[in-house]
């Protein structure tokens, strides 16, 4: 067994453990528990009461005779009210245009010590399971009772825990007894408790037969296997729980909000919103956002579909040609691959280019602050796109692909001053990610940022090739698309501690370069834990690239002369074209190699790591001064390499909960 596998293995492990010891569960233990604020006081004035199962629309709203739905109490509401949520389960797709005033918003929150859900599912299945669903078919099959005619597919999560569910492209898949794959997917697989949706009867089956990946640490799911024992969450695609369609001065606290389809909550022109401890369970998104700002999110999870036994493969586009066929055409010849599952958790927080555009020029995203957030359980992270955007002091984890993307996705090509600064990132195969479409103007800093990328993602499942799947990590930064960029923003790595295991140099931060923009690399610690990068830079890159400032440090696999191992960076092809083509400077003049010190860290071990230097530390006084060190905010760049500059440990999460180097 490789090293690597050694921690993927004592990873996955910790993971089991860590669930086996919560409350037991019918279905799976929760990956995600709602944090609430704990404020226990409520407006004497103005304040209205909603109760799903005792109330009347008709009523007067109060405490003791509260309204029935959020949507009806919705248009009762003026500036300064604020709308209390009894606990339970509000199965609404609530559309929200109110407008409160800078001085006066309007308020909706949950009920002290109670937990109130907006849910854009079908009630029967979470209320009356056992009449919902009637025995299919096929061994461990149900169907449901009643046709949901006419909504393209559905989505769906454990009732109990909030843990996703498959959505399966075709049945054969959900029904198989298989748990690996041929070559091209040609054969059926299951990949986990599921849905798949008749579109020819509009009956909805499902079946939640255990898994039995063998691959030590492996979390299988163990759970109920009759739907008509416990509720589960099956929404519409086209369900959207909250709708803010230019809301105005409004805060949104204490709630939990799921079922949702392709899209949990939307915002579009939305102006001065506040979520805070707000818990999303996404459909494909969780969150989307356009024309939108100001905007705040604090204190809040975002918590994607995507179960611990889920592989990146099982949701990657597999069709066998999907430029001509839809995932269910059956070719005249046999099929090489198809789609298994698309659905789940795409993307957790998507700030986007604006459709307002077509009448209105601006505004685009704007001046949104995320902080002490967390992200999890989805395919991609957060895509923050914008002007003037801030994201700080949240975790990210369990996100399969890129975790942060940095450059426009969208043909607006609006990114600038975008601060992504003091968050950790546990694993996935890129934390951040750029697309060859991006801008050629805009500015987009990370800094001081935690990258432990130690947890291997579980890629491929089981097969002839690799009999115990492949679990895999990539780099520190990776470029989507082919070819030379059409545009890349000017983006810079500062102050960053990185520990993954490929050995390519400073996580490819350097690479897919464009003449337009520059790209930045300093003061940063890099950790290789395989091996040591081999440099191989013989080619001049497409555009300026400056990297000083660097501590770099292979455990166990150092070079034989640290000194000419940085020497061969500096005087490299690529280095010194960017003197002589772009004007910059060779790279690495200060840079060092060397073991950073950590007060305490271990090679195998992801909990009791402690990032903070040791006063004898090479990397205490290795930071060189760069043009743009003035524009981060946070104390971050300090004299230091790495992300850490004192005595304090950097901590994440809601409430700040979580302290960096021990999960």
């Amino acid at each position: 067994m490789t090293f690597f596998s050694v921690v993927a293995a004592a990873f996955l492990f910790l993971v089991s453990s860590a669930l086996n010891a919560q409350k037991v569960m019918s279905s799976h233990p929760p990956l995600h528990t709602p944090v609430f604020s704990g404020e226990t006081s409520l407006p004497e004035t103005g304040c209205y009461f909603v109760d799903a199962q005792a109330g009347d629309d008709a009523g007067p709203g109060t405490k003791d005779k509260p309204w029935r739905t959020v949507q009806a109490s919705l248009r009762k509401l003026e500036p300064g009210d604020t709308l209390v949520l009894r606990g339970g389960v509000y199965f609404e797709n609530v559309y929200c245009a109110i407008t409160g005033t800078p001085e006066k918003p309007i308020t909706v929150r949950g009920y002290p010590g109670e937990t109130a859900v907006l849910d854009g599912g079908y009630a029967e299945f979470q209320n009356d399971p056992a009449n919902a669903w009637v025995p299919g078919e096929a061994p461990g099959e149900f169907v449901s009772k009643n046709s949901y005619r006419n909504i393209r597919d559905v989505l769906g999560l454990f009732g109990d825990s909030n843990v996703g569910l498959q959505t399966y492209w075709h049945k054969d898949y959900l029904l198989t007894e298989s748990e690996t794959t041929a070559a091209g997917n040609a054969v059926p697989f299951y990949c986990g408790p599921g849905i798949f949706y008749d579109k020819a009867t509009g009956k909805i089956h499902v079946r939640l037969a255990h898994t039995h990946q063998k691959r030590t640490g492996f979390v299988n799911y163990v759970g109920e296997t009759d739907p008509r024992k416990l509720p589960l969450v099956i929404a519409p695609f086209r369900s959207v729980p909250l709708f803010l369609d230019q809301a105005m001065h409004l805060r949104l606290r204490d709630l939990v909000i799921r079922g949702g389809g392709l899209n949990t909550m939307v915002m579009h022109f939305a102006v001065d919103v506040k979520l805070d401890y707000v818990t999303i369970y996404g459909g494909s998104y969780c969150l989307r956002a356009k024309n939108s700002g100001p905007v705040a999110i604090s204190n809040s999870a975002l918590v994607g579909q995507i179960p611990p036994w889920g592989y990146w493969s099982d949701n990657a586009l597999q069709t066998y040609d999907g430029t001509y066929y839809d995932p269910w055409t059956q070719p005249e010849e046999p099929r090489a691959a198809r789609n298994v599952a698309r659905l789940p958790t795409h993307a957790l927080l998507v700030t986007e280019g604006a459709e307002e555009s077509d009448i209105f020029a601006l505004p685009f995203n704007n001046r949104w602050t995320v902080t002490q957030c967390e992200f999890m359980d989805s395919h991609d992270g957060v895509y923050f796109n914008g002007r003037k955007m801030e994201l700080n002091h949240c975790l990210m984890q369990r996100v399969q692909d890129d975790g942060f993307y940095l450059s426009s996705p969208t043909p607006q090509n609006i990114i600038d001053e975008t601060h992504i600064y003091s968050n950790c990132i546990i694993g996935s195969i890129a934390p951040f990610g750029a697309h060859l479409r991006g801008a050629t103007s805009g500015q987009i800093f990370v800094y001081g940022n935690i990258v432990d990328m130690r947890p291997l993602t579980q890629m491929y499942r089981p097969s002839e090739k690799w009999p115990e799947g492949r679990f895999i990590t990539h780099a520190l930064f990776t470029v989507h698309g082919r070819g030379k960029p059409h545009g890349m923003e000017n983006i810079g790595f500062y102050h960053n501690t990185c520990v993954f295991d490929r050995g390519v140099l400073a996580g490819i931060t350097w690479n897919r370069t464009h003449p337009d923009t520059v790209r930045e690399v300093f003061n940063n610690l890099f950790v290789y834990l395989e091996k040591l990068p081999s440099v191989e830079l013989n080619q001049p890159l497409d555009g300026l690239v400056n990297m000083d400032g660097n501590l770099h440090w292979a455990p166990g696999n150092n070079p034989a002369s640290p000194d000419e191992w940085i020497a061969s960076i500096r005087d490299s092809v690529a280095s010194r074209e960017n003197v002589s083509r772009w004007g910059g400077a060779l790279w690495e003049l200060h840079s060092r190699y060397g073991d950073p010190k950590f007060r305490k860290w271990s090679v195998e071990k992801l909990t009791g790591n402690d990032y903070r230097l040791e006063s004898d530390s090479p990397a205490k006084t290795l930071a060189v001064d760069f043009p743009k060190k003035a524009m981060l905010r946070g104390g971050v760049a300090g004299p230091a390499a790495g992300a850490l500059q004192g005595d304090e440990q950097l901590k994440v999460g809601i409430n700040r909960r979580v302290t960096t180097g021990d999960f």
